[in-house]
């Protein structure tokens, strides 16, 4: 498969962030399916050499191979269910199920489908299968919070999912809760930990999530489920070799434990604890395309250039610690820096906004410059705004 994806495929495949619970390593054919977005087809082409998707609906077919031709991706070939004889004649090294944000067909026997994909590996003892779904028992869809109205066929927690990995002689692995703030945005509850709160949540559907995603709720009602099961030894996954090549690069000051692993449009952003617990650990950013990596070069020129300018917040500024790669991907780790919500109940929030608004008081003193401009200027610049404020406020016309 070649590399220098073009940009169309480039935007379909900007929530692959998921692809990184897969196991590492370039594989030489992969099954998935797809719901005729081209997510998955986008996603899995550059991870190895024959991708075989699998559509969910045949009238689905024909639109994956004008996008696989468009693409240049010689090694797909696109399947509909009923028909997949051609691909259980090969090798096949993983079943990747990825169904988060996916548009299922209501007619489609859905589970019966996943075990004839599951199956297709029967005959390589060390295949692998990734399989991830909505959750039917979700507390945001039991109370109607969002995302409600989904038809979600398949998973009702993660016992269904681990059920459909064992009868199909698959060794199951750790099972990732889900928070999905969109089709395709979500974070993974990867460290299993009680997301950390400072003070107690306000609101019944505040305090509902708090425990759904605490250790006694997130096993159970959490929005989606991902799970990877192997035929043969475990492998560790794109995530873990990551975390790897951080830990190498920062080895004086290295997280030790993933408190949060989030997947947002065109990159993933890790949140790592320390040794010396909440507040000292890393920020990790993975820009998907050699674009965001640009970003990302830009922002660590301006937050050097911003220690320089204003030492007195240098402390507060945070510092890009190392650069690296891992799995053809560039990534930076910065400082971390916890914070609290405006209108969290904290003891001391009173303190703590005076404090961020001497900083910006201070950052502002600091690198604000005095400029004249012309009365065109100054209406392209600010009228609308003046007009808006004014529209909010009526009082504040007066100054």
């Amino acid at each position: 498969m070649r590399n220098d994806l073009s940009e169309r495929m480039d935007r379909v495949a900007e929530h692959d962030g998921w692809t990184w619970l897969l196991p590492a390593g370039e594989h030489a054919h992969l099954v998935c399916v797809d719901d005729g977005s081209g997510r998955g087809l986008a996603a899995l082409a550059p991870l190895c050499k024959r991708l075989s998707v699998v559509v969910l609906e045949p009238r689905q077919a024909a639109r994956l191979r004008g996008l696989a031709d468009e693409w240049g991706l010689d090694g797909v070939r696109v399947h509909v269910p009923g028909e997949l004889e051609a691909i259980g004649e090969q090798r096949v090294d993983g079943v990747v199920i990825n169904l988060v944000g996916a548009r299922v067909p209501a007619r489609l026997a859905l589970a019966a489908l996943c075990q004839e994909l599951l199956a297709l590996g029967s005959a390589t003892p060390d295949v692998f299968a990734y399989l991830a779904s909505g959750n039917r028992l979700a507390y945001n869809r039991l109370l109607r919070l969002g995302g409600g109205r989904r038809r979600i066929p398949l998973s009702n927690g993660p016992r269904s999912l681990r059920r459909l990995l064992e009868g199909a002689a698959y060794r199951t692995g750790v099972v990732h809760p889900m928070v999905v703030y969109g089709p395709h945005v979500f974070e993974v509850l990867q460290s299993f930990a009680a997301p950390r709160s400072y003070g107690k949540a306000r609101g019944a559907a505040a305090r509902l999530r708090e425990l759904a995603l605490g250790p006694l709720g997130r096993g159970l009602f959490a929005p989606a489920y991902a799970l990877t099961g192997f035929r043969g030894p475990a492998r560790p996954t794109r995530l873990a070799v990551l975390l790897q090549e951080v830990g190498k690069l920062c080895e004086d000051r290295a997280a030790v434990r993933l408190d949060r692993f989030q997947v947002a449009a065109f990159k993933i952003v890790l949140m790592l604890d320390g040794r010396d617990g909440p507040g000292s650990g890393h920020v990790v950013v993975v820009p998907r395309d050699a674009h965001g990596w640009r970003q990302r070069e830009m922002e660590i020129e301006i937050l050097g250039a911003l220690r320089d300018q204003v030492p007195t917040l240098a402390r507060r500024i945070p510092h890009v610690l190392a650069t690296g790669s891992s799995a053809g991907r560039r990534f930076v780790v910065m400082e971390r820096f916890d914070g609290v919500c405006i209108d969290t109940p904290v003891a001391d929030l009173e303190a703590r906004t005076e404090e961020a608004a001497d900083f910006l008081i201070e950052l502002h003193d600091a690198t604000r410059s005095e400029r004249t401009i012309d009365e065109a200027a100054y209406r392209s610049l600010f009228a609308e705004l003046f007009a808006a404020a004014a529209t909010r406020h009526p009082g504040a016309g007066e100054f």
